[in-house]
């Protein structure tokens, strides 16, 4: 069965409409690219910044508000699980000062997570002075939780540091997306 001219010239308009979405499609996939290097240049940690971003297979197709969404599920994320590795760690403290201090970061850390809530409130109703100021609260409860350990001249034990310097970073992240978002 041959196909006739007429036939081959009605599939033409579908080939033209698939060569549109697969220019559209890599195009967006570069437009994102750009994106990320956008806001992870004007990051605390450009590599860090990209690395997080780039690790959610969503920052692929996202914009600036979807990078900004992004980074609050990562930093929520880091909370979480250095929340845990508080009460883990706190588990193990044999001693009255030891305990106060993480029972102190946990507070911290639980606050974290709820603020981080509230961002991702703010964010859906377009507020981004309150993303940020939600952001800069949590970053807020990440210091005072190491400065714990700093004001009781108690060496902090490394894991707790590298997930505090972690949240740190991704926090940061939302503070760029936030005011990248509000135009600065």
């Amino acid at each position: 069965m041959e196909l006739s001219w007429s036939h081959r010239s009605s599939y033409f308009p579908l080939l033209l409409f698939f060569l549109a979405f697969l220019g559209y499609y890599s195009s967006c996939g570069e437009a994102t690219q750009d994106l990320i290097e956008r806001v992870c240049s004007k990051s605390k940690d450009p590599s860090f910044c990209t690395k997080a971003l780039e690790s959610d297979p969503r920052s692929r197709t996202a914009n600036l508000a979807g990078l900004c969404q992004i980074s609050i599920d990562l930093s929520t994320t880091n909370a979480k699980s250095t929340q845990a590795l508080v009460t883990s760690l706190g588990k193990k403290a044999t001693d009255k000062i030891s305990k106060e201090i993480y029972n102190t970061c946990l507070e911290n850390y639980t606050n974290s997570i709820s603020v981080l809530g509230d961002c991702t409130k703010r964010l859906q109703a377009g507020d981004y002075a309150g993303v940020n100021i939600k952001a800069s609260a949590a970053q807020t409860e990440v210091d005072t939780c190491d400065e714990c350990f700093k004001e009781r001249k108690l060496p902090e034990p490394p894991t707790l540091t590298n997930a505090c310097q972690k949240e740190q970073k991704l926090c940061n992240i939302i503070l760029v997306t936030a005011n990248m978002l509000q135009g600065n």
